[in-house]
């Protein structure tokens, strides 16, 4: 009996929105990814002050990719041609992004150059609807 009465408790403190243990770490890591991003606006200010924008971002590709090889590796043998298809012209656009990234970074305050990157989040909908001429939900839009 006392078995069925701890069952009950557990069922009904799930249903009245208690936070699962879970929930806890990811928050907790999706803080650390935040701590981490925002400062790499602080730290590439710093870097880029010293050292050309153009050889940061191939240091900084470079490493990446030296990185996601070892993971990817297999897939990358077995699909090369349909990996290739779609990934330059996607890094091609991320390096544009970058490009024009760590120049504003050079040019303005690291804190700046992260509120106008923040930005896109509210404008990418609108982008996207723009160029696929296919609207944006109405909470998408909302929530821009």
């Amino acid at each position: 009996m006392a078995e069925a009465s701890s069952n009950t408790q557990h069922t009904s403190a799930r249903t009245s929105g208690a936070r699962k243990p879970g929930f806890i770490a990811s928050d907790g890591l999706l803080l650390l990814v935040a701590a981490v991003w925002g400062t790499s606006y602080g730290l590439a200010k710093e870097v880029v002050s010293v050292y050309p924008v153009l050889a940061f971002l191939v240091l900084r590709f470079a490493m990446t990719s030296c990185l996601l090889a070892v993971p990817l590796w297999t897939e990358l043998r077995r699909d090369y041609r349909s990996i290739v298809r779609v990934g330059v012209p996607t890094g091609g656009i991320l390096l544009g992004i970058f490009l024009c990234e760590t120049y504003g970074v050079l040019q303005t305050t690291a804190s700046n150059a992260a509120v106008l990157i923040s930005l896109f989040v509210i404008f990418t909908p609108f982008i996207e609807w723009l160029i696929l001429h296919r609207r944006p939900s109405t909470m998408m839009m909302l929530l821009a």
